[in-house]
């Protein structure tokens, strides 16, 4: 989890920039037109969601508040707290999504996924997203919630689950050479969607704070042998897969 704490530590650092720009009274003139509160809006895949394991619930609405100090449903509950250190009436709303296959950047776009799925299911104990997983995409919620509301700051992580088959494979025997020579097309399949998505929701509101999230190692720590015959090889291609991913985000980020 050691990916997960520097982005945390990451975000906590935006936490003081936004501060020091004045979060609680700036208004850019090219902000939607509304009334009503500013918000934060976290979108993504189950990291975003908070999810841990299918037996604790998701803490969507973030008001566990005991549980999200110490970081047990995720960091979007953490920044929010800091963030309201400067701005005490930020709302949040959570469009992020843990669920059956997960989200990846293609269902995040047109909810069937990159494999092809055409429908998921919850994922998060007890969480009830705030439309139709089926007929809605997460694009489609949150471009209608940013071009409605007064949205200051947005996170978006998504990806693990673009490479999650990949894992799946290179465990089969013979699969490793497989899964490797699938990952220039998975990486640039989710280049292309990152650039479109960020800049679909940039376009709508220019005006908001847009921090993205990179993908933390999910196999950081497993000894070779939990993995199958294939364990040394997969633990190899996952670090460098990770780390072109990790590239990519930041250089998307740097022009955002």
């Amino acid at each position: 989890m050691k990916k997960l704490s520097r982005l945390i530590v990451g975000l906590s650092i935006a936490v003081g920039l936004l501060a020091g720009a004045g979060i609680a009274s700036a208004a850019a003139s090219s902000r939607p037109t509304t009334t009503g509160p500013d918000y934060y809006l976290a979108l993504g895949d189950s990291v975003q969601a908070g999810f841990q394991t299918p037996s604790i619930p998701t803490d969507r609405s973030c008001s566990q508040a005991k549980l999200d100090k110490a970081g047990q449903r995720g960091y979007v509950c953490i920044f929010w707290r800091q963030l309201r250190k400067a701005d005490p009436g930020l709302k949040l709303a959570s469009l992020a999504l843990a669920v059956s296959p997960g989200e990846d950047s293609c269902s995040f776009q047109s909810i069937t996924n990159c494999e092809g799925a055409k429908s998921r299911v919850d994922a998060g104990e007890g969480d009830t997203p705030p439309y139709d997983i089926n007929t809605v995409s997460q694009m489609q919620a949150a471009e209608a919630f940013i071009a409605s509301h007064n949205v200051k700051v947005i996170t978006f992580g998504i990806g693990g689950n673009d490479f999650l088959p990949l894992l799946g494979e290179a465990e089969q025997p013979g699969g490793l050479a497989a899964a490797e020579a699938q990952i220039p097309t998975v990486e640039k399949r989710l280049a292309t969607n990152l650039t479109t998505i960020v800049g679909t929701l940039r376009t709508i509101d220019p005006s908001a704070t847009f921090l993205l999230a990179d993908q933390y190692n999910p196999l950081s720590g497993l000894p070779a042998s939990a993995l199958g015959s294939n364990g040394a090889g997969i633990l190899q291609l996952a670090n460098g897969a990770l780390s072109s991913f990790q590239g990519g985000v930041k250089q998307l980020a740097a022009g955002t």
